[in-house]
């Protein structure tokens, strides 16, 4: 037998093969059933790119100081923060609601007034605006001004409450307590009197804030400031709905 012929034998079994193990390709051969396609084995248990929704069960907030700048307008101060909402599962997810940041400045205040200094309202069709994708999974990405950065430092405690649109209970974050600096006087720890270091603001999309207060422009002693951070506590701040 020549090479030809095998070569001929071979392709002819080769493609019996194929058309017998393919069946009908439709119901209209034969009378059996259409052909039904298995997928690409190379996607086989491959995971979805959309991020999972639903209702969230608590709130992972982190928060850093950061300052502001667009040109032609003065320097501006504030938080920068990133908020994950997780339910039952280990991954975060998205969420369709309404979130409110109530903010306390820790000056003076006395440890039973529960009234915020500010509040930051982020409305249910504004919100889905801030979310991005990190590394984790869904977050979403705030900025909160404070004023300009002649302000005087201070203590800020900010908590985050998220209300959903349908169904599901309000859900509160922990009380995180930040020290915004400010200009005038110097710190303790580097001993300079304007901010240095301008964490990157990428992706943080600023909104308005209702209760606005004057700033002290006052500035203490650099004593005075050390003896502020000595004071640290945690406290409890109860909110009203």
């Amino acid at each position: 037998m020549t090479t030809l012929s095998q070569r001929v034998i071979t392709g002819g079994l080769l493609l019996a093969l194929i058309v017998g193990c393919r069946g009908p390709l439709s119901s209209d051969e034969g009378g059996g059933k259409p052909f039904v396609s298995i997928g690409n084995p190379l996607e086989w248990g491959a995971e979805s790119s959309e991020p999972r929704s639903g209702t969230p069960q608590r709130i992972v907030a982190t928060w850093s100081d950061t300052i502001r700048q667009k040109m032609g307008e003065s320097a501006e101060r504030g938080f920068g923060g990133r908020l994950y909402f997780y339910d039952s599962e280990v991954d975060p997810i998205t969420v369709d609601g309404r979130l409110v940041i109530y903010a306390f400045d820790e000056s003076n205040r006395n440890p039973t007034d529960h009234k915020p200094t500010r509040r930051y309202i982020f409305p249910t069709d504004q919100l889905t605006k801030h979310m991005s994708e990190s590394e984790i999974g869904p977050s979403y990405s705030v900025w909160l001004p404070w004023g300009g950065v002649e302000g005087a430092p201070t203590h800020v405690s900010l908590i985050a409450r998220f209300e959903p649109s349908e169904g599901g209970g309000l859900v509160v974050s922990e009380q995180a307590r930040q020290r915004l600096p400010g200009r005038g006087i110097a710190t303790p720890d580097s001993g300079v009197e304007v901010i240095a270091n301008q964490p990157s603001t990428e992706g943080v999309r600023q909104t308005g804030f209702e209760a606005p207060v004057t700033v002290k422009s006052v500035a203490g002693t650099a004593s005075e400031e050390k003896a502020d951070r000595k004071k640290l506590s945690t406290t409890t701040i109860r909110l009203s709905r």
